[in-house]
């Protein structure tokens, strides 16, 4: 049997709670990216020009100089407290990611959302985004070319997440009191 990410066991409500509605008070694409390569710079950077909202990067620890160094970014961010991703993620008009949870909470906050593949922790977002009935947000390598912002893509779906959070809720109860 399989258990949902702690993360997902709280509702979207339970997290707005903690999490301040935005940090900044225009649009903008939020990036957050443990890997780095020319293919997700330039759809980024083609999104950014083609709506004209400007990029915000949250830099991990081992790529910050290079976001600095390559990306044509409106605001980079060198650290931010768990309250402040929420935040980022919550307030932001477009989000592209490779890490997982910045891609649940995407999901919890039913945002616009595009998500890379990143080694093996592809398979884990895969089956995220399956579970929830939008696997068309996963950027495969063949979309790089013709990606497209406009195209219609599936949110996920509350009842799904609804469902997973209340089996896993039973499976965790029945496995302590045994």
């Amino acid at each position: 049997v399989r258990t949902l990410d702690p993360t997902l066991l709280l509702t979207r409500k339970d997290w707005e709670t903690i999490a301040p509605d935005s940090l900044f008070k225009s649009e903008y694409i939020f990036c957050y990216f443990f890997e780095d390569d020319i293919y997700r710079r330039e759809i980024v950077e083609k999104v950014a020009k083609l709506t004209n909202v400007p990029i915000v990067v949250l830099s991990y620890l081992d790529n910050r100089n290079r976001i600095k160094n390559k990306w044509n970014v409106d605001k980079q961010i060198i650290d931010a407290s768990p309250q402040e991703l929420l935040a980022l993620i919550r307030g932001a008009s477009y989000i592209f990611t490779d890490s997982y949870h910045v891609s649940v909470f995407s999901c919890l906050f039913e945002k616009d959302f595009f998500v890379f593949s990143r080694g093996k922790m592809g398979s884990r977002i895969e089956t995220l985004l399956s579970d929830f009935g939008c696997r068309d947000r996963f950027i495969q390598e063949d979309e790089y070319d013709f990606f497209d912002v406009y195209t219609p893509r599936n949110l996920p779906v509350e009842s799904s997440i609804q469902y997973l959070r209340e089996e896993s809720i039973k499976f965790l109860k029945a496995s302590i009191e045994n």
